[in-house]
């Protein structure tokens, strides 16, 4: 059961189509691995990873993000429409790591064009 308690949450997000995302999805998810945080990898179109995840990492095919989004502290996706618009949405910081089948140019301007600063923490509501 994910939480708001704990270490920061991270989801590893890279789409629900294949886009040939192995490779970056398990560098992510070793990444992840190593920071002082809890990650929720979601592997969606491809095979489960064939690398035995990190300790602080869960990885799941898939996970709802109106349920998941407001207990994470940061996302890492390939900026598909979808994750990028829900992530921005629920005012979570996001890190894109362009891929997939429209090119890297249209994800880069599209991640350039939204509205996000990076950040180290949520900022939170005035006591």
């Amino acid at each position: 059961m994910l939480t708001r308690s704990g270490d920061p949450l991270v989801m590893v997000s890279f789409g629900t189509t294949y886009q040939q995302q192995e490779a970056p999805f398990g560098r992510a998810i070793e990444a992840v691995g190593t920071l002082p945080v809890r990650g929720l990898a979601l592997y969606g179109a491809i095979d489960p990873p064939s690398i035995a995840a990190p300790a602080n990492v869960i990885v799941a095919r898939s996970a709802p993000h109106a349920a998941v989004l407001p207990l994470v502290s940061a996302v890492v996706c390939h900026g598909g429409l979808g994750t990028l618009m829900k992530t921005l949405a629920h005012g979570v910081p996001l890190v894109v790591v362009p891929l997939g089948r429209i090119g890297r140019w249209r994800k880069w301007r599209r991640s350039r064009a939204a509205p996000v600063a990076a950040t180290t923490s949520r900022p939170q509501p005035a006591a």
